[in-house]
């Protein structure tokens, strides 16, 4: 092991792999038998070498998994059960990394076998429902699940044998997939399904009880985790508290070590509420101590006991205790291979340092790295509380104009991301905010994204908060955004054109909205060649334009709530090749302009059709993306279907694209490539399981409105090109091109 690891650290990968594969042969030839091998470097990629460097962990276990496919290839189509422990653990280390996309692909092989081969449902649906599993979200249920193989071995006549345990593993890895990609309900129901198989299986196997314990509190975190999400602590208290208790009646036999990690998971939740209890800290140093010498619990799980004990220490007071975890552990990660684990300490960082009133002078690069961060993790859903901190920061501050766009965003996301109750505190919290606050005086300064974080260890343990408070005024920051005592509804694209082939309509969208703290009354004005105008509800108005029709000049009413938006669709209609027009939307007050939006459209003899957006100012600081608005169209409009789609854009890119009529996230495109092989690219819709995202089209209908938010590198060109494409009868067809400028 030793040869092919230093062979991997000099950078000759291939040389690595065929030196594993030399160690076999090597042990074929002279003992006959190279099993021995497979357990070598399986204990070096799980606890050794692979433990510290999760990339080469990653490998090893890839190296395992590929050659027993060339020894048994049919295990690649029906994955045997002892082969579920080989790919869970290259899941974990593909999330680990970032990588959610691809650690996707390889939890739909497992589903394929428990689906196909053992006939499991893993939608639930056909398991009887016993009632809701938490009254915010009805749609999971309760279910009798099936805990007992449907099949008896030859010769097997005990009707109550187990499902085998790694299929279950695979049932855990499902879960987790749906939990990182929003899918609650299954999620759900998924943990319900191995909690309640672990809480069976742990009657009477003292063989396995450190194992059956730890795999039901991962089941345990993830309902915890969705209870957290939805803003639901009390719930996620009940979770772990009925987890605890099965623990210390001996249901689960103890494992101290996973005893102490639910009880340092629950101390967070506490410290939310301020019901910690008179003996944490005691228990939670002792639990520290019993997690960290144990072989099982990895890297990540490890920094995560420590930072419990800083943030229960902070909570009781002990702020130089807490602080001085926080520097080590950022001290120790600075020399780790994987340097992600250096960025993970930010997020305590950001909260103790909000707990002492937001006043570090180093917050808001925190702020922007801990973004930075969890986008190349790909955790899209760990970004909603960073907005909503970010936003806390900004109202601190009193920078309310700044603030105003951030709580926006942040209801944007957490609609978009199923979160009512979030939606609904976001919404109540940018309602607060005052009408005409006072502009602060500085200029502002713009955000940029150093790629070298080894400086913000020198910043946390320089920080001083009391030193902070005094240099407030003298030392202010910002975002790099205009500050503004008025706020006025934006229409965006403020200009687009689109192209249409012959024969073909062109689709314009229009987005007006209110991202004051208060209610804004106006007047819409539409002009242009347009007919049938109809207002499908209050926030949503369709028409058609054509060179054809009449010059009219229009205008209604329209009250637009703090943060809410108004949809306007463009059908155009040009008759021949050359023809368009161009159709403008205005929101007055009274006689005065306020914003203003011109959509142009015309037919051409191209190839393709061709949207050209002005995307406004591409902001430098990471918490603002571009929103681009397009309607993509399929050739067939018979049956409601999911089609396969994909954006590339001509330089490197954040991607993230949104279902452009329900909000809802259907993938994040970490450099814009168009693939989903790297870290930090996620699918969330995938109806049809090829690992493709897509978007529904209903029954009938030709056009699917896409909302994509877009991040260019700062040193990006000034015209940058997105190919959105679509999967259609096996071959990918471009839709059209989107030209930012």
């Amino acid at each position: 092991m030793e040869r092919a690891l230093n062979l991997y650290r000099a950078g000759e990968q291939a040389a690595a792999i065929q030196s594993l594969d030399d160690s076999y042969n090597l042990a074929d030839r002279q003992f006959k038998n190279s099993f021995f091998v497979h357990r070598i470097i399986w204990w070096e990629a799980q606890g050794h070498s692979g433990k510290e460097d999760e990339e080469w962990g990653l490998k090893m276990f890839r190296y395992l998994r590929d050659r027993e496919h060339r020894l048994h290839p049919n295990h690649a189509i029906e994955i045997p059960g002892r082969d579920f422990v080989m790919f869970g653990n290259i899941i974990e280390k593909l999330e680990n990394l970032g990588m959610l996309a691809q650690s996707r692909a390889e939890t739909m092989d497992l589903e394929n076998t428990l689906t196909k081969y053992l006939h499991m449902d893993l939608s639930c649906q056909s398991y009887p429902e016993t009632g809701p599993l938490f009254e915010f979200l009805p749609e999971a249920r309760k279910r009798n699940y099936p805990l007992y193989r449907r099949e008896l071995p030859e010769h097997h006549d005990d009707c109550s044998l187990f499902v085998y345990y790694c299929y279950m593993y695979g049932v855990q890895y499902i879960c987790n997939t749906a939990r990182d990609t929003g899918d609650w309900e299954r999620a759900a129901e998924l943990a319900d399904w191995f909690m309640q198989f672990n809480d069976a299986y742990a009657l009477g196997k003292e063989a396995m009880k450190a194992e059956i314990c730890r795999h039901a509190l991962y089941a345990t975190d993830t309902l915890a985790d969705i209870c957290l999400l939805h803003r639901y602590p009390e719930e996620a208290v009940e979770v772990y508290e009925t987890f605890l208790q099965k623990m210390e009646t001996g249901h689960y036999q103890a494992s101290t070590n996973v005893y102490y990690k639910a009880q340092l998971n629950l101390a967070r939740i506490q410290i939310q509420l301020g019901t910690l209890p008179d003996n944490a800290i005691q228990t939670a140093e002792t639990g520290v101590a019993s997690i960290e010498q144990w072989f099982h619990f990895d890297r990540c799980e490890i920094i995560h006991a420590k930072l419990s004990l800083a943030r229960i220490y902070h909570a009781r007071g002990g702020t130089d205790k807490a602080w001085a975890i926080v520097n080590t552990l950022f001290e120790e990660t600075s020399l780790d291979v994987n340097t992600y684990h250096q960025l993970r300490i930010l997020t305590t960082a950001i909260d103790l340092a909000l707990d002492e009133g937001g006043l570090h002078p180093e917050l808001e690069k925190w702020l922007v790295l801990a973004l930075h961060n969890e986008r190349q993790l790909g955790n899209k859903f760990n970004e909603l509380p960073l907005y909503e901190k970010y936003a806390q920061f900004l109202e601190i501050h009193g920078r309310y104009d700044e603030a105003r766009s951030i709580r926006n965003e942040a209801i944007r996301l957490s609609r978009a991301m199923n979160l009512p109750r979030r939606t609904q505190q976001n919404q109540t919290a940018l309602e607060r905010y005052p009408s005409n606050p006072v502009a602060p005086q500085e200029e502002p300064l713009p955000i940029e994204l150093s790629k070298e974080t080894a400086s913000i260890q020198k910043e946390i343990r320089s920080t001083n908060p009391e030193k902070a408070g005094a240099e407030r005024d003298e030392s202010p920051v910002s975002s790099g955004l205009s500050i503004s005592a008025e706020i006025p509804v934006e229409i965006q694209p403020s200009l687009s054109l689109s192209i249409a082939l012959p024969g073909q309509s062109a689709h314009g969208r229009f987005y007006l909205t209110n991202p004051a703290g208060n209610a804004q009354a106006g007047q819409v004005k539409i002009a242009g060649a347009v007919q049938q105008l109809h207002w499908q509800n209050e926030q949503w108005l369709t028409m058609q334009a054509s060179p054809t029709f009449p010059t009219v000049s229009m205008s209604r009413p329209l009250k637009l709530q703090a943060g809410e938006s108004c949809i306007i669709d463009i059908t155009g209609l040009p008759t021949e090749s050359g023809t368009g027009g161009t159709v403008r939307c205005s929101w007055m007050n009274g006689s005065k302009l306020i914003s203003e939006g011109v959509w142009e459209y015309r037919s051409e003899e191209t190839q393709k059709r061709t949207a050209v957006i002005d995307a406004h100012e591409l902001r430098r600081n990471p918490f603002y993306l571009v929103p681009i608005n397009h309607t993509i169209q399929r050739q067939e409009s018979h049956a409601a279907e999911a089609v396969d789609f994909t954006v590339s854009a001509s330089s490197p890119m954040r991607i993230e694209a949104y279902n452009g009529s329900t909000g809802k996230l259907l993938y994040v495109d970490a450099n814009g490539d168009g693939d989903f092989e790297d870290a930090g690219d996620l699918i969330s819709s995938d109806a049809n399981h090829n690992n493709w995202p897509d978007i529904l089209f209903n029954a009938g209908d030709r056009m699917a409105a896409l909302t994509l938010y877009v991040k260019a590198e700062p040193n990006a060109a000034e015209e940058q090109e997105l190919t959105i494409q679509l999967l259609e009868n096996g071959t990918w067809r471009i839709d059209a091109i989107d030209v930012i400028k």
